[in-house]
């Protein structure tokens, strides 16, 4: 339904300060409140130390997703979507389709955390 925001509150953000998460949550709804971009949903995603998420395709093309890195443990952590090599940075915001086919990886030794906020496609 258009203007609803889902905010999953799983254990994957408990490590995160309270103020970080509130402020997270915060941030949604007013993006959601601009009327601008439909929100699907938002939450946390941590890929372990040594983990890798095998090549896949996202089923569908109607969405786009934004990645805020909070935890992030260097440039041993990374995505490739299509032809793309991406890495995340603390403190900054990536945007896929995964749509495309698109695997991730973290070769570090530490948890790499994003918060994902996934959109409804603005061109679809």
């Amino acid at each position: 339904e258009e203007g609803v925001l889902v905010v999953r509150r799983d254990q994957q953000g408990a490590h995160l300060p309270g103020g970080a998460r509130l402020r997270l949550l915060q941030v949604l709804q007013e993006i959601a409140a601009l009327g601008v971009v439909t929100i699907i949903r938002g939450g946390y995603s941590s890929i372990g130390a040594g983990a890798h998420i095998a090549p896949h395709y996202g089923w569908t093309n109607g969405q786009l997703k934004f990645h805020l890195g909070l935890q992030v443990p260097g440039a041993c952590a990374g995505i490739q979507v299509h032809d793309k090599l991406l890495h995340w940075v603390q403190g900054s915001v990536i945007m896929i389709d995964d749509s495309f086919l698109h695997e991730a990886w973290n070769n570090c030794t530490s948890t790499r955390t994003i918060f994902q906020v996934v959109i409804q496609h603005p061109d679809i």
